[in-house]
Order: structure tokens, then sequence, then C-alpha cells
């Protein structure tokens, strides 16, 4: 019966659908999925403990990893998609050749929800971890260049994943530790910064990230308020306030004049950066404790016209619901948009894969 239920489920899904194509080989729940940054490529983890990279347009499975536990493995590929960093339950950070597959360096990490993140130029590689530490690792050479050490509160994986990030020039580090302080650090040298007072507010601290302009950092948080901060001094600037819950996540439109946050009050939510307004709210499924836009991490479009999250795919000038791509923690396990906002791929609960193409 649950097959049944499955199959129409995915033809109700397709339907309007101008293609869709299956990635056939995982045998249990996918757990993530994404594209390569030019769209050409797949990546996606499963509860099988592999992870396989796929070729985007025909669906063909082009590599397949084994001894990927699902809890803790995260991948990240490099701006220009040739190599692709990936985090495993054993405590091993791996660099990958994507074309051949070939392991490049790989590196013993002390804890087990490690999350790497490329630099913008994808010669560095910064390995986050939840023991108050983070790895600044050399891509070419595989040497670690800059232990980060800092004292965090609470952290969980979902809050390593999505509380670091790089400027755009490469040249600092944002960190939100999942406790009360955010801090700035310089790559080159491991020097610290800048402290964000959020301190004095008391409130944990979930995602901070730098807009594309490098000027300024967004952090989100249990305050439930979203806050713009100088990049240099440290001066809040303007805070945008709206949601009901706390706030989970927040991530940049590619010119950075809109960015997008959710949280336990099942919405995500579309601010204009400059004058703090908010332009659209969008209702996810509600499941657990009433929030599930963090299944999906909601993102944006490279062309910044559609937007990703909480089981749908939204327009970004609209604010209206493009496509229904299935209700999340029960079949919808992870979703992706492609860098054109023209398809999407979705990881289901039974080791499904599909790209859809969208109408």
């Amino acid at each position: 019966m649950k097959n049944v239920c499955f199959i129409l489920f995915l033809a109700l899904l397709l339907a309007g659908c101008s293609q869709s194509i299956e990635l056939k080989g995982h045998t249990r729940s996918i757990h993530t999925i994404t594209f390569s940054p030019d769209g050409t490529k797949i990546v996606t983890t499963s509860w099988d403990n592999t992870l396989r990279i796929w070729d985007a347009k025909s669906g063909k499975e082009l590599h397949i990893f084994e001894g990927h536990s699902i809890w803790h493995t995260y991948v990240a590929f490099s701006p220009d998609g040739k190599k692709l960093a990936t985090t495993n339950q054993k405590r091993i950070v791996q660099v990958r050749d994507v074309e051949s597959g070939v392991e490049l360096h790989r590196l013993e990490v002390s804890d087990r929800s490690a999350y790497p993140i490329f630099s913008p130029d994808g010669t560095k590689v910064i390995v986050v971890c939840g023991d108050d530490t983070a790895l600044i690792w050399d891509v070419e050479s595989g040497e670690v260049l800059q232990t980060l050490d800092w004292e965090a509160i609470w952290v969980s994986s979902r809050t390593v994943s999505l509380g670091a990030s790089f400027s755009p020039d490469g040249t600092k580090i944002v960190r939100a530790d999942g406790g009360t302080i955010v801090r700035v650090w310089d790559v080159e040298t491991g020097e610290e910064l800048l402290t964000l007072p959020h301190i004095n507010f008391g409130e944990q601290i979930n995602s901070a990230i730098f807009l594309p302009c490098g000027t300024e950092i967004v952090t989100v948080g249990r305050d439930k308020i979203v806050r713009v901060w100088d990049a240099e001094s440290g001066k809040e600037l303007r805070r945008m306030e709206g949601h009901t819950g706390w706030i989970w996540y927040v991530a940049s439109s590619p010119d950075g004049k809109k960015i997008v946050t959710y949280g336990t009050d099942a919405t995500a939510r579309i601010w204009d950066t400059q004058s703090g307004k908010e332009l659209h709210q969008l209702q996810a499924y509600k499941f657990f404790n009433n929030h599930s836009f963090h299944v999906d991490a909601a993102s944006f479009s490279s062309d910044g016209k559609r937007l990703i999250g909480g089981g749908r795919v939204w327009g970004v000038e609209s604010g209206k619901a493009l496509q229904t791509l299935g209700k999340p923690f029960t079949y919808l396990q992870s979703a992706a948009i492609s860098p054109d906002g023209k398809r999407v791929a979705v990881g289901y609960s039974n080791g499904t894969a599909r790209i859809v193409t969208l109408e």
C-alpha cells in the first residue's frame, strides 16, 4: 500500500513538469542532494552509506563512494566545480577530483559533525567542527594552514553547517558558534579581528553570513531578530523584525539586495537588505515544532529569481509558490535548485532521487 501511495505521490508531483529524470542507485533514504556550480553534476548522500556523483543531464551515475555515514556526511563543491570536499562519521574529510573521483587529500578531524566550506577562490577549505575548532586547509597541498579555536556554548551539526561564512574576497571568516558569540577571523593569520556584541542580548545565534558586498554581516538566532552589522567596526546598522519564532538560517541573493530567513514559525521571509523591509512571507509545511524550512535550507538560484525551501519552489519577486515538491520529513528529505533556476533535484525517503524541470 505504501508503494502505491508513493507512486501516486510522485505522479502528482511530476504533473505539469516538462521533464523528470530518476537517479537510480540508492537503496535507502536520501540525506543530502546538491548541484555543482555549473549545474552539470549532482551529488547525493544516503542512509545506504554511499555518496554518488551523477550527470545532471542524463541521470547517469558517474562515481560511487562507500563508507559515508548518513548522520554527519556533508559535501561541498569548489567554486569551479572541479573538486568535492566531503566529511563522514569516521571523522575523515576528503577532497576529491570530481571528474576522476580520485582522492586528492584527506584529513582526520576530532569531531564527527565537521562541515567543509570552500573559499571563494577555491584554494582553501574551512572545516568547521562542533568541538569549538575550525581548520583552514590548503586545497593543493593538503596542509592545515590555521586552527581557529573558540569557546562554543552549544553547537549542533545543523548549527555547524549553517554558522560559518567566508567573506567574498576570501580573507575573512565569520562564525556563529551556536551560543551567544559571533566572531570574525583573519584567514591568513588566524587572528580574531572582531567580536559582534550579540553576547549582550543573551540569545543563541544560529547563523551568520557576509553579504556579497563584503562590508556587512547578517546574523539571526533565538531573539527572532535579523541584524545587519558593519563588518569592520562591528556596529549594528539595522534590524529586521517579523518572525514569531527562533530564526535558524539566513541566505543572501547573489546580488546581496535580498536575504531570506527561516525559523520555527514555519515561515521563510524575504527582506530588502538596505531598507530592512519585509517583502514576502512564505508559508512552509508545518511538521516538527511547527517548522520545516531547515529540511532543504532555503536558498536562491544563481540568477536570484527563484528560491527553494520548505518543500516548494518560490518566485522571488512574486513571493508565490511555483512548484510543490512534497511534504518535508515524510517523503521529501532534501532538495536543491539548479544554478539557472530551471531544475530542481529532489531526494526522497525511499532512496529515490529525481531531477525535475520546472514549468
